[in-house]
């Protein structure tokens, strides 16, 4: 991720969650100039060192910051990768308010970080990162 250009001040952390291993927090990059920017920036970094024998991952835009979530499995019988990455910076707000200007109509406006998903005044969260709960 350290070779990624859209983030910097990048940290990783073993995860507080029992259910997570990994969090990975970053700010964006001056350069960065919309959220699909990000999501293809996470994208691109997560097929370079997902494993190949099975990945899952999700992407999610909210109000504060983009949240992406991951698992993967380096084979069969293996041990398992989970974690998160939370994005967001101190143009955010403005990269939100542009897309919530040209999708709102088709998309709607983005919803806020879930209330157990905190980010300090920063951006940079220092507490664990929700999951969802098995039923």
């Amino acid at each position: 991720m350290a070779a990624c250009e859209s983030f910097r001040d990048i940290h990783l952390e073993q995860a507080r969650e029992p259910r997570s291993l990994i969090d990975v927090r970053a700010q964006l990059s001056e350069g960065v100039a919309s959220l699909q920017q990000i999501s293809h920036a996470l994208g691109t970094m997560w097929r370079q060192v997902a494993y190949q024998h099975f990945e899952a991952s999700a992407c999610d835009w909210y109000h504060e910051a983009t949240v992406f979530r991951f698992v993967t499995v380096p084979g069969r019988d293996a041990y398992f990768v989970t974690g998160a990455v939370i994005i967001t910076g101190r143009h955010y707000p403005k990269l939100v308010e542009q897309f919530e200007h040209d999708f709102a109509r088709t998309h709607g406006r983005l919803p806020r970080l879930p209330s157990n998903i905190r980010i300090d005044p920063t951006g940079v969260s220092n507490n664990a990162l929700g999951r969802a709960t098995p039923p």
